[in-house]
């Protein structure tokens, strides 16, 4: 009868341990489930700039063979802007003739962020008439505005700003007149920058980087709206899209241009001193720069 009893017993409590441990199993805890450590996701990185390298020695080749058959003493800087890849034929100062401008653009940009020019609609007039239609008087206008009324300052302050950016052949010495006989200040010499200077420039210019993104967007757009045309940007094929500054005066064809191609866009900045006929050497501008378009966008590249 006893072990009967306990045997009874047993089974009762064995039952409810059962119960008690499927009831465990079946309700919910009343603890939130631990949440996993989120998994880190690596984050894009940006695509390096490819380092700046000297090459194109095809190209460098057939320049060097076209300029050695024309008058006058050449400078050219030519540079793919998809592989930082470049090319410096007679790399030295040279006579900027208006190509001066393009850094008289540079330092006003650059005293307008220090605060000491206000920028209002007459000081951007000044510097797309300056760009867009090469205006001597509103050059002249911004380096006194640079030199905070004194026009020699402002060729002190330019040239410093212009060394500031890696430019180290060019310098402003004189105001820019078609008649030096106006000139109101003492002649302290001519103005001089190179190919490469110009080129540059212009490329800050291109990748957003004179004095911000902001002013880098307005010089490209005075630049992309010059009215001087009939040299680098002449002989391309119709659309193709230029930002271009020219200079000019007696025994002096310049220009400098950022070029947007099909394959890839560049940089050329042709500079010619001395010389003997003006209008044969801007034929010759505009034959060199179709050579390079080609080389670049038909196949040669």
């Amino acid at each position: 009868m006893k072990k009967t009893i306990i045997v009874v017993l047993s089974l009762l409590l064995c039952s409810c341990s059962a119960v008690r441990t499927a009831s465990n199993i079946l309700q919910p805890s009343s603890e939130p489930p631990a949440t996993p450590a989120p998994t880190a996701t690596a984050k894009p990185t940006a695509t390096p700039e490819p380092a700046e390298r000297e090459g194109l020695d095809e190209l460098k080749n057939q320049i060097g063979g076209f300029v050695s058959e024309r008058g006058g003493e050449w400078g050219v800087y030519v540079k793919n802007l998809s592989t930082n890849e470049y090319l410096a034929l007679n790399e030295h100062e040279m006579y900027s003739a208006s190509l001066i401008k393009l850094f008289i653009m540079a330092a006003a940009y650059n005293e307008i962020d220090a605060g000491a020019i206000k920028k209002d609609e007459h000081v951007t007039e000044l510097i797309r008439a300056m760009i867009e239609e090469s205006s001597n008087d509103a050059a002249n206008e911004l380096c006194t505005l640079i030199g905070g009324g004194d026009m020699l300052a402002g060729f002190d302050a330019e040239n410093a700003h212009t060394k500031s950016i890696g430019c180290t052949y060019t310098e402003q010495n004189t105001d820019l007149q078609d008649d030096r006989s106006n000139s109101t200040i003492p002649y302290l010499g001519r103005n001089y920058t190179s190919p490469r200077d110009c080129g540059h420039l212009l490329e800050l210019i291109y990748r957003g980087k004179l004095c911000g993104s902001e002013h880098s967007a307005e010089a490209l757009g005075f630049l992309k709206n010059q009215q001087r045309r009939y040299k680098i940007p002449y002989l391309l094929p119709e659309g193709t899209v230029t930002a271009n500054k020219t200079g000019e005066m007696s025994r002096v064809e310049n220009d400098a241009a950022i070029v947007y191609g099909p394959k890839c866009d560049y940089i050329i900045s042709i500079m010619v001193n001395e010389t003997d006929d003006n209008d044969s050497t801007t034929m010759d501008i505009q034959e060199l720069s179709k050579l390079v378009y080609d080389y670049f966008n038909g196949g040669g590249a």
